[in-house]
């Protein structure tokens, strides 16, 4: 038997990658943009960079992602 556990809150986080091919260019979207969210913690006394959650954009530069919340 398993017991009851409390899910975590979550957050779903969506946007569009674009990018421009050279200064002053319109900005196109970015297909299969790899986007990383990533959060600074002390790990034994020292600050590190702990990734939360990664995704790959679509054919036209959308992403969306689940993130974690600190909501107790």
């Amino acid at each position: 038997t398993i017991g009851t556990a409390p899910l975590p809150s979550l957050h779903i986080v969506r946007g569009v990658i674009t990018a421009k091919q050279s200064q002053g260019a319109a900005a196109l979207p970015a297909p299969n943009a790899v986007v990383r969210f990533f959060r600074v913690a002390k790990l034994n006394g020292k600050e590190s960079a702990l990734l939360l959650s990664e995704t790959v954009a679509n054919a036209r530069g959308e992403y969306s992602v689940v993130m974690p919340t600190n909501e107790k």
